[in-house]
C-alpha cells in the first residue's frame, strides 16, 4: 500500500510470521534541483520480521509504501547478494562527506556486512535500524580523505572507483586585468582576442573598465545580428589560449562574472582541446545575471560534449586543454564582464590574496619630479621599469614605506610595473626629456 501523507492503518488479517517491506524517503531522497543534483540515500526497500503477537498495526511515512508478506520475497541464502551499490560522487575533495548506500539480499541472521574503500573498512548501517530482514537498505557516511582513494567494494564483484583529492582551491593566476592590456598574466603573456561568427555586422569589443569597488575587469560587449544565410545561432567569443604547463595540474577554473543580453540570449564557456577535431567542444552554460556579479567555480568534469559531432572523446582531461572561449549567443546586444580569472588545483599554495571587487587598490603613486620619476611605495611593494625593448631598466623593493627616485638614462617611453598585495599594475611613463 502506498500513501501520500503519513498515516497509521490496520492490517485486516495480520500474519503470525513473515516480513514487512517498506520504502520511503528514508531509503531514497533526491538532493538539489540543478544538473549536479543526486540521490542520497539511493537504496531499495528495507524488510523486518513480523513481531510475535503482532496486532496488525502499521505506520507508514509520507510518500511511503509497505508490503506485508507471510514469507520472504526472495530466497534466503547464506551469502549476501548486492542488489545495488551507490555513492554520492566519484570525485570528492578532502573534507567532503562520502555517502554510500544500496540494497542487500541476505540471511536475516547473518552478521552485519562491511564495505571497503581501498584498504579501509567501512561499517554499514541498516536504514531501518536493524539487520534482521532478508532485504536490507543500508547507508554509511564517511569524511573523505585523500589517503582513502581507491575502489569502493562490497561483495565479490560490485565496485565503484572513488577519487578523493586535496581541497580544491585557487592555485594559478590566469588574468586579473589590472594592467588593462590584452596580454594575460600567464607566463607566456598569451593574448585575449575576439571572434564574431558570420562576420560584420556582428562585432565584439574588449575593454577594461573599472569596477565600482576598485580594480579593473574585462568587458566583452557584443552586437549580434543573425544573417539569414547562417545555419546556426550567431555568437561571439572572447578567446584566451592557456599555457599547457599552467593548466596541466589544474582541476577547474574560477572567476567573477556578470552578464546581460537584450534579447534572452544565452552565455556559455567552451574548452578547446587538441583531441576534439569536429568542433564539438567541451561546454557548459553560464548564467545570465542581469549585470549582477557572481563567482563562478567550475571543475573540468562539469564540461561535456554535446554529441552532435558523432564522436565523443571521453572525459575532459587537464592535459588536453589549450584555451578558454567565453561565448555570447543569440541576436541582440550582449555584454559580460570577467575578473580575477584563476585556475583551481588540489596541491600547492592557495592564492588567498586575489583582489575582489570591494578590496582597496594599492596605495602607491608615481609623480614627475625635476626630470625624474618619484615613486611612493608602501612596505612590501616592488617596482620595475622596462624599456620598449622589454629589458629591465631599474627596479626597487620596499621593505618599509619608502620614496625612490628614477632618473631616466636616455630619452624614450618606459613602463612601470608595480606589484603589491598580490596584484600587479602597469603604467606607461612618457618621455621626460
Amino acid at each position: 500500500m502506498a500513501v501520500q501523507p503519513a498515516c497509521s492503518l490496520q492490517v485486516a488479517i495480520p500474519p503470525s510470521r513473515g516480513y514487512v517491506y517498506d520504502f520511503s524517503s528514508r531509503q531514497y531522497a533526491w538532493n538539489g534541483t540543478t544538473s549536479t543534483a543526486f540521490a542520497a540515500p539511493n537504496a531499495g526497500p528495507s524488510s523486518r520480521p513480523v513481531p510475535a503477537g503482532w496486532d496488525g498495526g502499521l505506520t507508514l511515512p509520507a510518500f511511503g509504501m509497505a508490503v506485508v508478506r507471510s514469507n520472504s520475497a526472495t530466497s534466503v541464502t547464506a551469502n549476501d547478494h548486492v542488489v545495488q551499490l551507490a555513492a554520492n560522487g566519484r570525485n570528492l575533495e578532502s573534507g567532503d562527506t562520502l555517502i554510500i548506500s544500496g540494497t542487500l539480499l541476505r540471511a536475516p541472521d547473518a552478521p552485519a556486512p562491511e564495505a571497503r574503500l581501498g584498504d579501509t573498512p567501512i561499517g554499514l548501517a541498516a536504514i531501518d535500524g536493524a539487520w534482521d530482514g532478508p532485504e536490507e537498505a543500508f547507508i554509511a557516511k564517511v569524511a573523505a580523505s585523500p589517503d582513502e582513494s581507491g575502489w569502493l567494494r562490497l561483495g565479490g564483484s560490485d565496485s565503484i572507483p572513488i577519487m578523493i583529492t586535496g581541497k580544491v582551491r585557487p592555485t594559478k593566476v590566469v588574468d586579473l586585468f589590472e594592467d588593462e592590456l590584452l596580454p594575460s598574466d600567464q607566463p607566456s603573456k598569451a593574448r585575449w582576442y575576439s571572434y564574431a561568427a558570420g562576420g560584420p555586422p556582428t562585432s565584439l569589443t574588449l575593454t577594461f573598465p573599472e569596477r565600482a569597488g576598485g580594480g579593473r575587469s574585462l568587458l566583452a560587449a557584443s552586437v549580434l545580428k543573425q544573417p539569414a544565410s547562417l545555419g546556426y545561432t550567431v555568437y561571439t567569443e572572447a578567446r584566451l589560449p592557456l599555457d599547457s604547463a599552467l593548466v596541466a595540474s589544474s582541476v577547474g577554473v574560477k572567476f567573477e562574472y556578470s552578464s546581460w543580453h537584450s534579447n534572452k540570449g544565452t552565455f556559455s564557456l567552451l574548452i578547446p582541446t587538441d583531441t576534439v577535431q569536429n568542433y564539438d567542444e567541451y561546454i557548459t552554460n553560464l548564467p545570465s545575471t542581469d549585470s549582477a556579479w557572481q563567482t563562478i567555480r567550475l571543475k573540468w568534469s562539469d564540461f561535456q560534449q554535446q554529441g552532435w559531432g558523432g564522436i565523443l572523446t571521453g572525459p575532459l582531461l587537464a592535459r588536453q586543454i589549450n584555451g578558454l572561449l567565453f561565448r555570447a549567443n543569440g541576436e541582440g546586444d550582449a555584454r559580460y564582464r570577467i575578473d580575477n580569472l584563476v585556475l583551481l588545483g588540489t596541491s600547492g599554495d592557495s592564492i588567498s590574496n586575489v583582489r575582489t571587487g570591494a578590496a582597496p587598490r594599492a596605495t602607491w603613486a608615481i609623480q614627475p619630479r625635476g626630470g625624474a620619476w618619484l615613486f611612493r611605495l608602501p612596505a612590501g611593494a616592488a617596482v620595475r621599469l622596462y624599456g620598449l625593448d622589454g629589458k629591465v631598466e631599474w627596479k626597487r623593493e620596499a621593505r618599509q614605506d619608502a620614496i625612490a627616485l628614477y632618473q631616466p638614462r636616455h630619452a624614450g617611453i618606459v613602463y612601470a610595473e608595480v606589484e603589491f598585495q598580490g596584484h600587479r599594475e602597469v603604467r606607461m611613463l612618457p618621455n621626460l626629456r
